[in-house]
């Protein structure tokens, strides 16, 4: 899976780094409730195999540290750009 940069900005102005450090503090998954069941039917399968179908089964979103804008790729390929949210006026907790 290609994501489409591996830096961009935020609207806010702040850097979003699809690589760097890992764990990368500004990068999420998300999966729904219905493939949370998928998920866990997997616990029975061996570690590694458990995560790559955990990981098949979410998003990937990357968090603006700044602002708490949600950068969102809906689709499993990555296409650029993301989908960006913007968090409700005083919803962002704040560092």
């Amino acid at each position: 899976m290609m994501i489409g940069m591996a830096k961009w900005l935020c609207p806010c102005g702040n850097t979003i780094r699809s690589s760097g450090s890992i764990p990368n503090p500004q990068q999420w998954r998300i999966v729904s409730d219905s493939d949370l069941t998928q998920v866990a039917s997997a616990a029975g399968l061996t570690d590694d195999a458990a995560v790559v179908e955990f990981v098949d089964l979410t998003r990937l979103v990357y968090r603006c540290e700044s602002c708490g804008r949600l950068h969102v790729y809906w689709d499993r390929e990555q296409t650029w750009p993301p989908s960006v949210y913007v968090p409700e006026p005083d919803a962002y907790p704040q560092n």
